[in-house]
């Protein structure tokens, strides 16, 4: 007999959503250290570069942000209720 196994299947399309989340994550991780970073550098006084360096990741990590909003906008079905949560008319 053979022994069953418990894993999970890998289908693309199931997989997606939990990359999308995991990439979120990832994305606003990077605004909020990189936003802090940059307090704490403007506080301590730091060279210029580092600054620049901080805001350069806030302003990739913030594009990166709406860019990924957009496309998983744009890939959703429309719902029944139509655009903005109006019901259909009757």
């Amino acid at each position: 007999m053979t022994p069953t196994r418990f894993l999970p299947t890998t289908d693309a399309a199931a997989s997606a959503p939990a990359r999308g989340k995991l990439l979120r994550g990832a994305l606003w991780f990077l605004v909020v250290a990189s936003t802090l970073t940059n307090m704490v550098a403007s506080f301590v006084e730091a060279p210029t570069w580092a600054l620049l360096a901080c805001g350069a990741a806030t302003a990739f990590g913030s594009t990166a942000l709406g860019v990924h909003y957009l496309r998983s906008r744009r890939q959703q079905p429309p719902t029944a209720a139509g655009p903005r949560g109006a019901s259909p008319p009757h």
